[in-house]
């Protein structure tokens, strides 16, 4: 049985279908890409899988996720607005340990990310854009979660700076067995990092397919559209 499975989840604003009839699951220990044009869905989705909004009709089903709050996380794609900028980084990191009573572990987070034991004193506006992402991430891992979702954790960050982030969560998502749902708009970046591949446009799932059948033989014209804008990585 998958880890998640999604079946006609619909959100609607409105007039507006921001997540019209979306089915697909994830099984444990897969990334799966999610690609899209900005507003065909792909945030509103995640949102939904948080449970951070409700859905207007379908089901999300969790099997072997108990507390979606703790098992579940997501790392931004700016870390910055995430971070509150008046509380030193390795606060930022212990907030959710804090809440949930479980023990501080800063330290081996901030290793796990690649980032100095001394960057837990210092402030958000202190790091560089890929430094703060390092700490999204291990925010994100805080509570030794199954499910991640990467909501577009490089766009924001140039080329050089993505690759490092990309061979991080590769190399974290390896040594934990995470599962990921991975967001963005660049294919070529989805098929990096994705085992399979979602589509998405206006809401619905267009294509869905391994990242070799998406990727070498995509079926809509859109899809061939996304590959042509993408950059090789």
């Amino acid at each position: 049985m998958p880890l998640i499975e999604i079946k006609d989840l619909k959100k609607y604003f409105g007039a507006v279908k921001a997540v019209d009839g979306v089915s697909l699951s994830v099984a444990s220990g897969e990334t799966l890409g999610v690609v899209g044009e900005s507003g065909s869905g792909k945030s509103t989705l995640a949102r939904l899988i948080l449970k951070l909004i409700e859905p207007t009709s379908g089901s999300i089903d969790y099997d072997g996720i108990t507390d979606i709050r703790r098992q579940c996380q997501i790392v931004f794609q700016d870390p910055q607005t995430s971070l509150n900028p008046r509380i030193r980084i390795g606060e930022a990191i212990a907030e959710p340990m804090l809440i949930h009573k479980i023990e501080n572990r800063v330290g081996e987070l901030l290793e796990m990310v690649k980032l100095p034991a001394g960057y837990a004193k210092r402030y958000p506006h202190e790091l560089s854009g890929g430094e703060r992402q390092r700490v999204g991430i291990a925010r994100a891992l805080a509570l030794n979660p199954q499910f991640l979702i990467l909501d577009e954790p490089v766009s924001a960050l140039d080329v050089t700076v993505q690759v490092e982030i990309l061979k991080l969560l590769k190399q974290i998502k390896a040594e934990l067995g995470l599962t990921y749902l991975f967001i963005a708009h660049d294919l070529t970046v989805i098929g990096y990092m994705c085992d399979r591949i979602a589509v998405m446009r206006e809401g619905r799932i267009i294509e869905l397919g391994s990242k070799k059948e998406i990727m070498s033989a995509p079926r809509e014209a859109f899809t061939r559209q996304l590959i042509e804008s993408s950059f090789i990585i």
